[in-house]
């Protein structure tokens, strides 16, 4: 019973000039058919690389790959092909094996979506089957970086008050309340590719406030994927809940890669908006408790060849290392 996510993220533009983060790191960039700009979001540091290309440029593409943490550019000018790829340290190499990619196992979602991930289009359709998958991964990304300007929840001023919108409108158990106040965030918070900003200069009428603020924009990203996440799964003292706050848009999903409890990994799939499948191991033995939305029980295996037994949500389980269990049939 293996649960995979067959899509690949790699959201494109042949837009010149759009601002994109770079997977992993506190660097974006800002891709021009000869020139890329590359910004540090914490130090706000600017720095330009300029390219020997004659123009003009066709079939110009920038395309933020979240599967090995890199940015690439290509296109054809007056000279022929060219194609160069940026690193998380904002560096420019020719050539992608010269580019040690990400090399850890992080949490993945999927909403369904199978369409084409140009940036330009998604932001047209607004669809958040599309734009969710790739705003989680990059926040989950930043996670592995080193923590800067993080969110604190007595400074709501600003684009900070749109992030505590989202955040009560999960709390207060209204999922049909909480895509509206995301929409707001992703509008206003974030401009080009999820580059996190402070102040709105596109000018959605949004939030209004002008004001200077010293914080780092990077808490937007970060604080606002682990939110993302608790929509799908949250964990209070041992306890594990699927689909705590699952708005009504997602009707169908996986998430991967959790960590849960100590050591832990979890994958699941739901349909029609409750759990169907999931999959647990564990690095060490350990109580846990599993908390299903909107179902009571389901059944337990460790193998293909296991009958299984029945296990009712929110019942205690003795969760042994390096064992597989398997739920599904729930009901």
């Amino acid at each position: 019973m293996e649960i995979e996510i067959r899509e690949r993220l790699k959201p494109y533009t042949h837009t010149a000039g759009t601002w994109m983060m770079l997977p992993g790191s506190d660097f974006c960039v800002q891709v021009f058919p000869t020139r890329l700009v590359v910004k540090n979001c914490y130090s706000c540091h600017i720095q330009t690389v300029d390219f020997d290309i004659t123009g003009p440029v066709d079939h110009f593409t920038a395309e933020q790959d979240l599967e090995h943490g890199w940015i690439k550019v290509f296109g054809t000018g007056q000279s022929g092909y060219f194609c160069y790829y940026v690193d998380a340290a904002g560096e420019v190499h020719p050539e992608k094996k010269t580019i040690r990619p990400l090399a850890f196992m992080m949490e993945r979602l999927s909403l369904g979506s199978n369409k084409a991930q140009d940036w330009d289009l998604i932001c047209r359709r607004g669809n958040f089957t599309e734009i969710f998958p790739i705003w989680h991964r990059l926040g989950r990304l930043l996670a592995h970086t080193e923590e800067k300007g993080k969110f604190q929840r007595g400074n709501l001023q600003g684009m900070y008050s749109l992030l505590d919108q989202c955040r009560q409108s999960i709390m207060a158990n209204a999922p049909e309340h909480i895509i509206p106040h995301f929409r707001r965030l992703f509008l206003s918070g974030f401009k080009g590719v999820f580059v996190p900003r402070l102040f709105d200069d596109d000018f959605n009428g949004i939030i209004k406030s002008d004001q200077a603020d010293d914080r780092s924009s990077l808490a937007l990203l970060y604080e606002s994927a682990f939110l993302i996440h608790s929509l799908f799964f949250q964990e209070r003292e041992k306890n594990i809940y699927l689909l705590p706050a699952l708005p009504p848009e997602f009707h169908c999903g996986r998430l991967m890669h959790v960590s849960c409890g100590v050591e832990g990994r979890l994958h699941f799939e739901w349909t029609k908006k409750v759990v169907r499948r999931m999959t647990f191991i564990s690095r060490q033995s350990q109580d846990l408790t599993f908390h299903f939305s909107k179902k009571k029980s389901c059944r337990l295996r460790h193998s293909n060849q296991d009958r299984g037994t029945s296990y009712i949500s929110g019942t205690p389980i003795e969760v042994v290392a390096d064992r597989h269990y398997w739920f599904d049939q729930f009901q």
